[in-house]
């Protein structure tokens, strides 16, 4: 769980004992005696708090899970998050608690296994088996009176290179599938127990049989996930700590995540974007037990470790989409210490909550080996309903919210015979039916084929008790796709969305074998359905034709009459992935013809076969191109496909008519431009046939003075020489008008072509003390790489010599990753042309050791570091003097937040607006003003993990570092502190490391003029909270 802390948008609460609420990070407060912190909680009126275990007995809860005698199973986690001290055994433990269901307290605990290494989800199985995530495991434990008697590896492989984004949140779904949750560093391979590998890689939502038969991915994204709930209607929700508090899982969807692929479709819609105050969240339950009063049902509770605190969200719409409507908090702590991290709905119908209870909770901001991070303590909370004074006074209503709380825990659900388990399947609360149908499924399976059916099809069930036996039928063996066709005419919505996600596993081993007759039926249905009332049965049974993609389908997802895309996103997102799985299994929309479509068809073919990396979809493409049928929005990625994936001699046939009327295009050679560009740094192979029509495109557009034809002269430029284009590009590093980045582009392109000719005038610029400072360290960067000579080395010095410190530390950098650059700047300062105090820049040592591995560079560098002033005290000094400015200073808020977008958003995000390159900076303002600008100052002093400097060598030598942003089996894309991305085809790749090192540059606050630099951390501090 990596929390990074956002502002907190409802009000904090002061508790009965006083204890004030502080920025810190790492809570100054002394810890409380569980009945003290109790009293610290607030909760809506009629609400209780109860203790179920508190250390000596349970220390550090991790994740929770019932079984099926209502006994609640705990994995706990003192060694977390490095693991066990160097040279002692695992100590860590999966616990079983028998809980008092009158008081709520424990009656016995019972240690189940003992020396585990951070179990970081559980969940149970009918028979008292128990399933466990142990990375590199998951394991399945059976015992017998508390006593764990077999352990069996289901699955492995499950990589631990990130303790906390371990495989997580298990939760069983109605179709039998356990769900979990993995964090986007590890990059697991898993095994099971058939021998085959599945890659589970980056973020994702992924799914498993319980029997070790089978995992795959369900939907890939998000960064660092802790939290899974299903609704009402089996919508499936989760929470992460990096991108969205809430998403609404689709299979097949991608989500939005740090280094996730690019997703063909792209990434799904958001469904709230209320950040809820902090970037740090787990644990997730949808309430539907009828304990609760019912203004607090069918909610999303949501635990906050970073600021204590359940959320509450409500969930709207009127179609598809479920949208997060955010409710006042339903729980809130003035302990700082309060750290809920995985909620749980018991069977009693009482929210269950895991206090990590901790002074520290963040892994961004404090150090993973900070001693304050507690180790002993730990507790485990029940909030029941009481009810009101009013409500207590009314002697029929005071028995009615008792009952629940009356008597036993929960029913013995291993000992129900087959009709209270078949009641069970129409219990309001989705725990009790999940319970009831795996004990069916395991217990009775034999003698349920006919009778689950049954059940589905009688009108005079209730819809959810048809609904879960439709699904047990299916698990069971005993779902016919015959009687499936016929539900889809079900009186209940609920019964034909789910009678029509069964429809798309027709050819599912789980289903009887069909005739062709029968399969046409089927995709009769799922037509049908398209135009049903229920927009959730439309939905699905737009997801449930990727599965039976037939041209009819296609069609037919070409014309859908859909909601405004403001109304339901998921829906409109819904077809185009469909469509995107027709494409690769159909040729109907490879041939159709776009003249003959609407712009909304036309609109959907040009995403689908935009989002399919095959030939067939390339060709397609080319052809809508260059009858103009392609929509601009979506131009410049169609002709990167074309020209990506499409035959290289087609691709230049079909280039040849654009060419020849470039007037008739001339609206739509910026996109092919930038489209050319794109591919060929994708493909180095193609430059030599793609330069010439890339230039003669370029020509033209400055020929007819269209407004990105200099940036993109100069961006070509970068990629092969250009005599042509380079008059444009000198017009563009002259430019201060123009951003860094295409100035930098302009610098490579001028010297790529004459570094003798052009290189005085760059120097020039970097020593302008009245350009900008991004520009002029990017051209100094570029001078270094390309600076071989003594005398090429001595015009830099003098170019840099009266430069602020970002500029000069940009070009020292590249001096010292380069050969023969670093010998010779290690020359020019034995020759004391330039001051050793330029090498103590954080981090520098590590560049050098890491880019040359020789001693004898090694040692140079250290001795001539030896003869510098100590670095840290100017950061002290620098970091107190910005402190002291800033209290005196009256920051301007439109100009701070102006600077601070231009200079931080290229990599970090902000109230929902920016990039993902680099941390989150919701909540930060909250750290204090001291650690905000250590990291500002020394940003490699406390990195992230998920944050580290990705350095790559080529073949040819090149050292390039950055953040790793986007890794395929082809390819690799680094990010600058600049957000300028860089693509090495995996063969051109000599070696990748990843160092602990921030991509963020050291220097800001010298690289941005001051009273901006005090503006813009005026407006973080302000807007971050």
């Amino acid at each position: 769980m990596t929390f990074v802390l956002r502002p907190a948008l409802a009000v904090y609460f002061a508790c009965a004992c006083g204890i004030a609420q502080s920025n810190s990070f790492v809570v100054q407060d002394p810890p409380k005696l569980p009945e003290e912190q109790r009293a610290c909680f607030t909760l809506p009126p009629g609400f209780e708090v109860q203790l179920v275990a508190s250390e000596p007995d349970i220390r550090k809860p991790m994740q929770l899970a019932f079984d099926e005698k209502g006994r609640l199973l705990v994995s706990t986690s003192t060694d977390y998050p490095l693991g066990p001290a160097e040279g002692a055994a695992p100590s860590d433990k999966l616990m079983m608690i028998e809980i008092d269901g009158e008081t709520g307290k424990a009656a016995s605990i019972t240690t189940l296994v003992d020396g585990l290494n951070i179990p970081s989800g559980v969940e149970t199985l009918p028979g008292n088996r128990i399933i466990l995530a142990h990375a590199p495991d998951t394991l399945l434990l059976h015992h017998t009176d508390g006593v764990v008697d077999s352990r069996e590896v289901l699955y492995t492989g499950f990589a631990r290179d990130d303790t906390h984004e371990l495989p997580n949140s298990f939760t069983w779904g109605v179709d039998g599938w356990l769900y979990g949750l993995q964090g986007h560093v590890n990059k697991s391979d898993v095994k099971d127990k058939n021998g085959t590998i599945t890659p589970v890689h980056f973020g994702n939502t992924f799914r498993m049989w319980p029997d070790g038969s089978k995992i795959e991915v369900y939907a890939p994204g998000m960064s660092n996930p802790w939290g899974l709930a299903f609704d009402e209607r089996y919508n499936l929700f989760a929470t992460d700590c990096e991108s969205r508090p809430l998403w609404q899982i689709v299979e097949a969807f991608a989500y939005q995540g740090f280094n996730q692929p690019k997703a063909p479709a792209g990434y799904a819609p958001n469904i709230t974007t209320d950040n809820h105050g902090a970037s740090g969240f787990a644990g997730l339950v949808y309430f539907d037990a009828e304990t609760f009063p019912q203004e607090y049902r069918g909610h999303l509770y949501l635990g906050n470790p970073m600021l204590g605190r359940v959320h509450s969200d409500g969930l709207k719409g009127e179609g598809f989409t479920r949208f997060a409507d955010r409710k006042p908090d339903f729980i809130a702590s003035s302990d700082r210490w309060f750290r809920p991290v995985d909620l749980e709905l018991g069977p009693d119908g009482a929210l269950y909550i895991a206090d990590w209870y901790n002074s520290i909770i963040s892994h961004v901001e404090v150090r993973l080996d900070h001693p304050g991070r507690d180790k002993s303590r730990g507790r485990i909370w029940r909030v029941v309903y009481r009810g009101t004074d009013e409500e207590r006074a009314d002697a029929r209503r005071r028995e009615q919210i008792d009952r629940p709380f009356a008597g036993p825990m929960a029913i013995d659900w291993s000992s129900a015979d087959r009709r209270a388990l078949i009641d069970a399947l129409g219990h309001s609360q989705s725990w009790i039916r999940r319970m009831a149908a795996n004990q069916l499924s395991y217990r009775f399976a034999d003698s349920l084929r006919r009778p689950a059916m049954r059940l589905a099809r009688n009108e005079r069930a209730s819809d959810v008790q048809r609904a879960e036996a439709l699904w047990l039928a299916w698990r069971i063996a005993a779902a016919h796709a015959a009687d499936l066709v016929k539900l889809t005419h079900a009186s209940s919505a609920l019964v034909r969305a789910q009678s029509v996600r069964l429809l798309a596993l027709a050819d599912d081993s789980q289903l009887t074998q069909l005739t062709e007759r029968e399969l046409l039926h089927v995709d009769e249905a799922l037509l049908a359905l398209l135009d049903d009332a229920d927009p959730t049965v439309r939905t699905n049974a737009m997801l449930s034709m990727r599965a039976r993609p037939t041209a009819q389908s296609a069609t037919a997802l070409l014309n859908a009459k859909l909601a405004a895309v403001e109304t339901d996103p998921l829906t409109h997102h819904a077809v185009a992935v469909s469509l995107g799985a027709h494409v690769m299994t159909t040729d109907v929309l490879l041939d159709a013809n776009a003249a003959e479509l609407d712009s909304a068809a036309r609109e959907r073919l040009a995403k689908a076969l935009t989002a399919t990396p095959t030939r067939p979809a390339a060709d397609a493409l080319a052809r809508l191109i260059l009858d103009r049928l392609v929509p601009r929005d979506f131009l410049a990625p169609a002709a990167e496909n074309a020209l990506t994936y499409g035959d290289s001699d087609a691709v230049m046939s079909g280039l040849g008519p654009m060419l020849a009327n470039l007037d008739t295009y001339e609206n739509d050679l910026g996109p092919i431009a930038a489209a050319i560009i794109n591919t060929i740094r994708a493909k180095p192979e193609r430059t030599p046939a793609l330069s010439n029509p890339l230039e003669r495109i370029v020509l033209a557009m400055l020929d007819s003075s269209q407004p990105d034809a200099r940036r993109l002269a100069a961006e070509a430029g970068t990629l092969f020489r250009s005599a042509a284009l380079a008059p444009a590009a000198d017009n563009v590093i002259r430019d201060a008008n123009q951003d860094a980045h295409a100035r930098r582009n302009a610098a490579v392109a001028l010297m790529r072509l004459d570094f003798d000719r052009y290189a005085p005038a760059i120097a020039a610029l970097v020593g302008d003390p009245s350009d900008s400072i991004p520009a002029r360290r990017a051209m100094a960067e570029e001078l270094a790489t390309r600076s071989k000579t003594t005398e090429q080395v001595d015009a830099l010095i003098a170019a840099i010599k009266d430069a602020p410190g970002e500029v000069k530390l940009g070009a020292v950098q590249r001096l010292l990753q380069q050969k023969p650059g670093v010998t010779l700047l290690f020359d020019a300062i034995e020759a004391e042309k330039l001051s050793p105090a330029h090498l103590t820049a954080p981090l520098f040592d590590i560049f050098v050791y890491w880019a040359h591995r020789d001693p004898a560079i090694t040692a140079r560098f250290d001795a001539l570091v030896a003869r510098a002033p100590s670095v840290s005290d100017e950061n002290e000094k620098t970091i107190a003097y910005l402190k002291e400015k800033l209290q005196s200073h009256t920051p301007d808020a439109s100009r701070g937040k102006a600077v601070f977008e231009k200079n931080c958003m290229v990599c970090h995000r902000l109230g929902g607006q920016g990039a993902m390159r680099g941390p989150n900076l919701d909540g930060v303002g909250n750290r204090g003003i001291d650690r905000v600008l250590q990291d500002v100052v020394t940003p490699s002093q406390d990195v992230d993990p998920a944050f580290r400097t990705t350095v790559i060598t080529t073949n040819d030598g090149v050292v390039m570092s950055g953040l790793l942003v986007r890794e395929t089996p082809s390819e690799m894309v680094l990010a600058d502190a600049e957000g300028n991305e860089t693509v090495f085809p995996r063969g051109d790749v000599l070696e990748t490391r990843r160092e602990w090192i921030s991509p963020m540059p050291s220097g800001l606050a010298q690289a941005i003029p001051e009273t901006e630099f005090l503006d813009a951390l005026g407006y973080l501090m302000r807007a971050s909270k």
